[in-house]
């Protein structure tokens, strides 16, 4: 088994890849205490955060997201709901996009590795995954 510190500079990008976007942030979710997993990294033009709700034995839902200070509209939270409740959330891959920002969230589906991508524009949210692809008008 490898050190702790040795696995968390194995995940690391290197500095060609810090400079284009921000490093992955992973999340052990077997871990039972860990029930809430934050994403935050800063674009051009402004702060993004991201807030799911990975409890254990439940689907997992999107607690909150903003960009620039501007919250992500419920029927856009309602839609990212529905296209993440199959997986066992990993990871959430952040990037900065000129006229979008693009979410890729990684989870399980039973033995099987799976991404649904959500990118968000100023009034709208494309979700692209396993088995859908959809475009959400935000309100």
């Amino acid at each position: 088994m490898l050190p702790h510190a040795l696995l968390l500079a194995l995940q690391l990008p290197g500095p060609a890849a810090a400079a284009s976007a921000p490093p992955p942030i992973f999340y052990p979710y077997r871990r039972p205490a860990a029930q809430r997993m934050t994403a935050a990294w800063t674009c051009a033009d402004g702060a993004r955060e991201l807030s799911l709700d990975t409890t254990p034995k439940r689907p997992p839902r999107l607690l909150a997201a903003s960009r620039g200070g501007v919250a992500m509209p419920q029927a856009s939270r309602d839609a990212v709901d529905a296209a993440i409740a199959p997986l066992a959330i990993l990871a959430v891959q952040p990037e900065c996009a000129t006229n979008a920002d693009r979410i890729r969230i990684i989870g399980l589906i039973g033995q099987r590795q799976h991404a649904v991508w959500v990118d968000w524009t100023g009034n709208e949210i494309r979700l692209r995954g396993p088995e859908h692809v959809r475009l959400i008008p935000a309100e």
